[in-house]
């Protein structure tokens, strides 16, 4: 149960964060796209990990999947702060 609550607390809170990232960031957009690569890949070594440790009892992939999970999160929201508090709003006055 917990590994279906996770993915649907994380999923909706990534796609906003590319939403936002795409709305602020029109001239660097092309970031947008590694972020969500990572966020996917994350989430799929962390369904790995889960699936497969009840036979090997190792956590090495849910752990790495749980990292590429929240560094997209930690990277947007920098990102996010960093157009918020250096591009001007309106450009050139």
């Amino acid at each position: 149960m917990s590994a279906h609550s996770n993915f649907v607390s994380y999923a909706p809170l990534s796609v906003i964060l590319i939403l936002l990232l795409e709305l602020n960031l029109k001239n660097v957009s092309y970031l947008c796209i590694p972020i969500a690569v990572l966020f996917f890949v994350g989430r799929l070594l962390h369904f790995r990990g889960l699936m497969n440790f009840k036979k090997t009892k190792n956590l090495k992939l849910r752990v790495v999947g749980m990292h590429l999970t929240l560094w997209p999160f930690l990277i947007g929201a920098f990102l996010l702060l960093y157009s918020a508090l250096f591009v001007p709003i309106f450009g050139k006055l």
